[in-house]
């Protein structure tokens, strides 16, 4: 994964803000806001993980571009499948310290990176934001 030079500014015609965390944000400067407050997009190639399970976690990331999948391995090596990504979808909404399960891009992917730091700051300010966020992990663990 390496990072796409400069942040976005274009959080407003982001392709994954239609489904994503960033679709509860919607005044011109809550979204000057959120564009400053992610880091730079990062590029992840095909075939190449995005975190495996057991990586600290930090960040939650939205699915810009690209096709991505969550797994598990299982107990005699194998590698389960528990859903798909498309851009808006949130990947690694885990508010934990350790991610219990990987992510890996189908597809050349752009992800946007927020900090959990940043996601409290964010939630704390915007409750429409709290709410998506809520909203996504659960449908993501409905999946």
């Amino acid at each position: 994964m390496h990072s796409i030079a400069g942040k976005c500014n274009t959080c407003r015609f982001c392709p994954g803000r239609k489904r994503g965390l960033c679709k509860a944000v919607t005044g011109e400067d809550e979204l000057r806001l959120l564009a400053r407050a992610h880091g730079p997009l990062s590029f992840v190639p095909a075939r190449r993980p995005i975190f495996v399970e057991g990586d600290p976690t930090g960040s939650v990331y939205t699915l810009v571009s690209g096709w991505a999948f969550n797994y598990v391995h299982l107990s005699d090596g194998r590698r389960q499948i528990l859903s798909f990504s498309l851009p808006g979808d949130l990947i690694g909404g885990e508010l934990t310290h350790c991610y219990t399960k990987g992510a890996e891009t189908l597809t050349d992917a752009t992800i946007c990176g927020l900090s959990h730091e940043t996601v409290r700051d964010l939630m704390h300010r915007f409750p429409a934001i709290d709410e998506r966020l809520l909203w996504l992990l659960r449908r993501n663990d409905a999946i």
